[in-house]
């Protein structure tokens, strides 16, 4: 009984998946790419493949994204072509010959990438500008503007053609400000209800810093509590741990800041053992040392002169001055007088 229960049961759930479609959804990201996927409900249990046509042109899917071994998406590039035309697209299971085929609008089905790059500047004293950029084509964009201060509960909402800038009246600069900005393409290029994601938050106002604390919750994303108060904490205890990393590793500290050089290591045997007795502290023998000296001696030669007759002495004889210089030549032990001057002449070698 329980098996024939079991195999009605497979049966009859079998029968109601074989009924069961994929919906296709499909949506243009950014005038770049196109992402069709098919679902049901739960997992994929029949593999598709995916052929898309518009005018002539009939092509297949060759990049396919899988869920549990199953097709269950397809992506299309250079999507732009196709635009203005009807596109279909046709799924197709090689098990049960089973064709599902949807047209669709292409130019109906972008979403754009969010504005990035906002910045609010002040025109005058009462006056914002709110400026963005954005990555299409500006002209088939419309754009969603919501503002609020910190002292307001409720968002303010403004919408605009085609101009990447908005003028915000009456803004009071003792309050906090926060924008934000959203884009979908407008009716002369499509007609989608599919809007972009919001952008980050732009932030105006005066106190800046010291207001933030004051506000609720959902006006601050991660990305202005990351800047404003984790980014400060994490910075400052960082220094806190090298500043105490570096007083506790000598090793670092050297690397970083190296020690001048001390010789008093080095001389220490020198000065405090061998009383700066420098022979003895390098080692050096007797024999070493008397290499060291000189091996000759000086001699000493007589230059003698043969006596001259009065004659030649009275002619060559020195002027008393030039004898006085030459007295302070010979040294003070050798006692000679004026006449043996004239007689002898000591040369040294």
């Amino acid at each position: 009984m329980n098996v024939h229960c079991f195999i009605t049961f497979y049966f009859l759930a079998t029968l109601v998946r074989s009924e069961v479609k994929p919906e296709i959804n499909c949506i243009v990201y950014n005038d770049e790419y196109m992402i069709c996927n098919w679902t049901t409900t739960g997992k994929p249990y029949r593999n598709y493949s995916l052929n898309y046509s518009y005018g002539k042109i009939k092509k297949e899917c060759k990049n396919y994204s899988t869920e549990s071994g199953y097709n269950s998406g397809c992506r299309i590039e250079n999507v732009t072509e196709m635009y203005f035309k009807d596109f279909f697209i046709l799924l197709i299971d090689a098990n049960t010959s089973t064709e599902i085929e949807n047209k669709f609008k292409l130019q109906n089905l972008v979403k754009p990438n969010p504005p990035f790059n906002l910045v609010v500047t002040n025109t005058s004293n009462n006056q914002l500008k709110l400026t963005w950029n954005v990555t299409m084509k500006l002209s088939c964009l419309q754009f969603d503007i919501k503002y609020k201060s910190n002292k307001e509960t409720q968002w303010m909402i403004a919408s605009i053609q085609d101009k990447p800038f908005f003028d915000v009246p009456s803004v009071d600069p003792k309050k906090l400000y926060t924008f934000y900005v959203r884009s979908k393409k407008n009716k002369y290029c499509g007609t989608t209800d599919l809007w972009s994601e919001w952008s980050l938050p732009a932030y105006w106002g005066q106190n800046y810093s010291a207001t933030n604390t004051q506000l609720n919750s959902d006006e601050f994303s991660v990305y202005f509590w990351f800047r404003s108060v984790v980014a400060p904490v994490v910075f400052f205890l960082v220094l806190v741990l090298l500043c105490y990393g570096l007083m506790r590793a000598e090793r670092l500290w050297v690397i970083i800041i190296p020690k001048i050089p001390n010789p008093e290591r080095n001389f220490h045997d020198l000065f405090y053992n061998y009383g700066g007795n420098f022979q003895d502290w390098v080692g050096m023998t007797k024999e070493t040392l008397e290499g060291f000296k000189p091996n000759y001696s000086e001699m000493v030669c007589n230059v003698s002169e043969q006596p001259l007759h009065d004659s030649q002495q009275s002619e060559g004889s020195l002027d008393p001055a030039t004898l006085e210089n030459i007295e302070k030549l010979i040294p003070s032990d050798q006692n000679l007088s004026t006449t043996s001057i004239h007689e002898n002449l000591y040369v040294v070698v």
